[in-house]
């Protein structure tokens, strides 16, 4: 059993079916150490993937693939392409009382080779333990807020009072920094049906399109995370024409972020887009 971890469903693609899979990264188990403060973080992302063909042929089996260092009261966020951020927790500890504080975001990029898909990148000098938290924007940046206890002291003991961190930051994935973004001029439509088309204006250059859920982030995890690849009909002379998903299976119903990809460089801003059924 591992507690207090962080866990995605991986981006949802048409070329595979829209086959599911799922990654979870760190938490802990409750061991017994003379100080909860020093209870070891599980150092591993687990994979498994839950489509339809592997439950019915009786397939399922975990992928265990080790992290930078362990981790755990970490917050994972799905990226327009694919890849996925992991920011806050703690090296040691438990939810209520943590020390060693993980400040180094972590970019995880499931399509690379195994043993070759974590990435170290910026760290923040802000400790952020439990109820921190960490979402995607519309400009694919990341708010990171939060962390409700502060470090545990060397006797062991829970800081009194309670540490609430009241400052925000903004975390700029890679793609900030390198091939320029296209842009969304404007869409044929706001409101959707499955399967209908829509044509999308934009400057720039563009190979394709994603759906992103907007978040719904508690206690280390977006329950609403989901990233869907649009079938792309036609891309000329500006335009790119796209499908929705087949079914509220795939995306369910209600608002979502719209973006623009030119490879895995998502555009400056998404366009709202509502799927009904």
């Amino acid at each position: 059993m591992s507690m207090a971890g962080t866990a995605t469903m991986l981006m949802l693609e048409p070329e595979a079916g829209y086959a599911a899979e799922v990654v979870m990264f760190g938490g802990y188990t409750r061991g017994r150490p003379q100080c909860e403060c020093d209870v070891p973080s599980n150092a591993f992302a687990h994979r498994i993937r839950l489509d339809k063909k592997t439950v019915d042929d009786n397939r399922l089996a975990w992928q265990r693939e080790a992290m930078p260092y362990g981790r755990n009261m970490n917050d994972c966020v799905l990226l327009p392409n694919g890849q996925i951020i992991i920011v806050n927790g703690a090296r040691t500890g438990v939810i209520s009382n943590a020390r060693n504080p993980a400040h180094d975001a972590w970019l995880y990029d499931p399509k690379a080779p195994a043993g070759q898909r974590f990435r170290t990148l910026a760290a923040t000098n802000i400790n952020r333990y439990y109820h921190s938290t960490a979402l995607l924007l519309p400009d694919a940046s990341i708010l990171v807020m939060g962390s409700e206890y502060g470090t545990c002291t060397a006797s062991c003991a829970r800081p009194t009072p309670w540490r609430f961190q009241h400052q925000a930051e903004r975390f700029l994935p890679p793609y900030f920094f390198g091939t320029s973004r296209p842009s969304i001029s404007s869409t044929s439509a706001s409101v959707l049906r499955y399967h209908e088309t829509l044509n999308i204006t934009f400057s720039g250059s563009a190979d394709g399109a994603v759906l992103m859920t907007p978040a719904a982030v508690t206690h280390q995890n977006n329950m609403n995370q989901r990233a869907v690849k649009l079938v792309v009909t036609s891309n000329a002379d500006g335009v790119v024409r796209v499908s929705m998903p087949p079914n509220q299976y795939i995306a369910p119903p209600g608002w979502h972020m719209l973006f623009l990809m030119n490879g895995d460089v998502p555009c400056l801003q998404a366009s709202w887009l509502r799927l009904r059924l």
